[in-house]
């Protein structure tokens, strides 16, 4: 059979959509491609799925010549298949020439339009397997429970445990979620826009059906982190790692739902008492690019290019930037061309904040880029400070504290010399009570056995206050019972406690324990440090002993960051975040030290 070949699309908004032909079993998929103008207001449905392997093994008639496709995009047709009636559906890998590179890059401006005006987004999880069948009951039974739980049993937003009205922890159904969220749909960048801006989504996974949007599922998946930290880990970390970050990203898609106006039933259940307050760490504060890459980084593209043209769609300060899709560059230019835009659109102390030294050791890109593909979370939350030295985004060229050296790719960054890292402690590698215990007695070793920690630390209270970043649950500094939190954390780490099958039966204990280990992931990619001052610190994972601690000028929050000299040099290469810990409580002593200086970032 010949192959398929596109007629070319005319007008910037013509879309071509699938007229997929009845069939059942096995039968051949058939159909054909008709070209339609999306300001007629067509009516059609759009389909999210896993591209997955690009194998190319299957195929499909169109219009008596066939296309080859993947086995994924395969078995999603064939599920929405009506096996009496033409289903009008428009999937990328057909409807989009992926081999013409100016077609894709005008269809991707137009994604936006084409995912808000559809009638349905059908989301295709894939076939049955790992129990999934048992998904939406349990589901339905999570739901049931979370309303007897805050309408009756008094669950405070902070506990920790599971109580009666909750499946118990060893329900099928707890094991059978974790793994749903570890398939690789919640994954996908075009997710974000996939979720955010259709009316009505569905999801389909193997023969059940489900409303994503409707309310019970939104209570459950908006409180998807209480879950995830009261139910048993899976056994496999790489699964339940995969698990943890599609739980993090489903919470980022439902706010975006919001910010998109795409409440479904959702501002209702978003503001009443029947959910925990909490959000993660990427849900994004409003629809900004650099906001919408945050969320970007944490999701996975066969193309690295699409971290940033997947989100563009959905982004409201892109007109007139200068800004366009352009596949012909490589990942790199666009990466630099659009951090740059950021920088001077007032962004840079965003950008800066969200660098890992573990993409910043090219010799040809600079060290200050955000890294937006390496999707770990490489910054952490810590107490804020209050003092303002100077708006940092001023529009005042002179008095803006971050901006580029003439018309290079080095930032001059107005800041404060603070501080040197002397003693550098372990990596923390893993979230296990185990791993934890490890890092925390080296933690109190070197606490111990310092050379410049003064007398006059209070050292218990600086210890536990700093590995936390001083911020305890939605609160900075941390309140003085989180001192007992700590205590009741280290006892049960160094007696190697288990888990109680009832954690209920242990409630105020097991709530200490959770809420000290939360508040420390929120700084689990950094090493406790102390510095040449006699401070304690948490500095970036990749930091080094000698390493300079700075601040930026006019930052509110009165971040620290660690920055390193670079070999025969004025610039410095950027590190990434810390916290430093001031024993005196003052939450300016360690900028009343500080020496002012323009710093090249390299």
């Amino acid at each position: 059979m010949a192959l398929y070949s596109y007629r070319p699309l005319t007008g910037k908004s013509e879309i071509r959509l699938l007229h997929l032909l009845s069939g059942i079993d096995n039968e051949s998929l058939c159909g054909t491609l008709v070209h339609v103008d999306l300001d007629a207001h067509p009516s059609y449905r759009t389909l999210s799925y896993t591209w997955g392997e690009p194998d190319f093994t299957c195929h499909i008639n169109l219009d008596g010549r066939e296309l080859a496709i993947t086995s994924g995009l395969d078995s999603a047709l064939r599920r929405l298949r009506s096996s009496d009636d033409v289903v009008e559906i428009w999937a990328d890998a057909i409807c989009v020439n992926q081999k013409n590179t100016a077609e894709r890059n005008l269809q991707v401006l137009l994604m936006k339009r084409l995912y808000s005006k559809c009638e349905e987004c059908m989301i295709y999880m894939g076939t049955e397997g790992d129990n999934s069948d048992i998904v939406p009951g349990f589901l339905r039974e999570l739901h049931n429970g979370y309303v007897g739980l805050y309408n009756n049993d008094g669950m405070r937003p902070g506990d920790h445990v599971l109580p009666s009205s909750i499946p118990a922890p060893d329900h099928p159904g707890w094991l059978a979620f974790q793994l749903f969220m570890a398939r690789p749909w919640f994954r996908r960048v075009w997710v974000i826009q996939e979720f955010a801006l259709p009316r009505v989504v569905t999801m389909l996974c193997g023969k059940w059906t489900m409303d994503a949007t409707t309310p019970g599922v939104i209570m459950c998946l908006f409180n998807i982190f209480g879950i995830a930290f009261v139910t048993h880990d899976l056994h496999d970390p790489v699964m339940n790692g995969l698990a943890h970050r599609g739980m993090m990203l489903v919470e980022s898609h439902l706010w975006l739902r919001l910010y998109c106006g795409n409440k479904s039933g959702l501002m209702s259940q978003v503001w009443n008492g029947a959910l925990a307050s909490n959000t993660s760490i990427t849900s994004p504060t409003d629809r900004s690019l650099l906001s919408l890459l945050k969320v970007a980084k944490f999701t996975h593209s066969s193309d690295p290019r699409d971290r940033f043209y997947g989100v563009f769609g959905l982004s409201t300060d892109l007109e007139d930037s200068g800004l366009e899709v352009d596949y012909t560059k490589g990942f790199e230019e666009i990466e630099l061309e659009i951090s740059k835009y950021l920088v001077r659109q007032g962004g840079g102390l965003e950008i800066l904040k969200d660098v890992s030294s573990s993409v910043s050791t090219s010799d040809i890109l600079p060290s200050w880029l955000a890294g937006w593909t390496n999707n770990q979370v490489v910054s952490f939350r810590c107490g804020k400070r209050r003092r303002i030295d100077i708006p940092h985004r001023n529009t005042d060229s002179n008095l803006h504290p971050i901006r580029f050296k003439d018309a290079s790719n080095i930032l001059s960054v107005n800041g404060y010399f603070l501080d040197i890292i002397e003693e550098l402690g372990m990596e923390r590698t893993s979230y296990s009570l185990t791993g934890i215990a490890a890092v925390l007695r080296q933690i109190e070793t070197m606490v111990a056995d310092s050379l410049f920690l003064g007398a006059d630390h209070n050292l218990p209270d600086s210890l536990w206050r700093t590995i936390i970043g001083d911020k305890g649950h939605k609160k900075s500094p941390a309140p003085p019972e989180y001192a007992t939190k700590y205590r009741t954390f280290r006892d049960i780490l160094f007696d190697d406690w288990d888990f109680p099958q009832d954690p209920y039966s242990c409630k105020e204990g097991f709530n200490d324990l959770q809420d000290f280990r939360l508040s420390w992931n929120r700084t689990h990619d950094a090493r406790f440090s102390i510095t040449r001052s006699g401070m304690m610190a948490m500095a970036p994972r990749y930091a080094r002993i000698g390493d300079a601690i700075i601040t930026v000028r006019g930052d509110p929050d009165y971040q620290t960051f660690v920055v390193r000299r670079k070999a025969d040099s004025d610039c410095y290469i950027w590190i990434g975040k810390a916290y430093v810990h001031c024993p005196s409580g003052d939450e300016y002593c360690a900028i009343e030290k500080g020496e002012p200086r323009e710093i090249m970032i390299c």
